[in-house]
């Protein structure tokens, strides 16, 4: 009886706690992934421009890439302060688009 009533106090504990936690808007997980992606798919897009000769469209697509790893580090570092987190968090949206953008032309 004592280890039910004990175990039932941990539980209760832990929901607790749990139920606490969950105060902050959910973190962007899928943005952090397509933004993961997508700079493979232009580090791999810098290598054919290069290859090509194409140093120019090499470098501004660098750029680009370099920007939305900026963004997304941010976004990580400031996840906890909610008036930066939402600013890196659109920044990271727009950084994504604009990357997108120029991989797929």
């Amino acid at each position: 009886m004592k280890l039910l009533v004990l175990v039932c106090f941990v539980l209760y504990c832990t929901i607790s706690v749990d139920s606490e936690v969950t105060t902050e808007p959910p973190y962007r997980q899928d943005l952090l992934d397509k933004g993961n992606e997508l700079q493979g798919e232009a580090m791999i897009k810098i290598q054919q421009l290069l290859a090509q000769g194409k140093t120019a469209e090499a470098e501004e697509l660098g750029h680009l890439r370099d920007a939305l790893n900026n963004s997304m580090r941010a976004y990580v570092k400031t996840y906890h302060s909610p008036p930066d987190r939402d600013h890196w968090e659109k920044q990271m949206i727009q950084d994504i688009n604009t990357l997108e953008q120029a991989l797929h032309k």
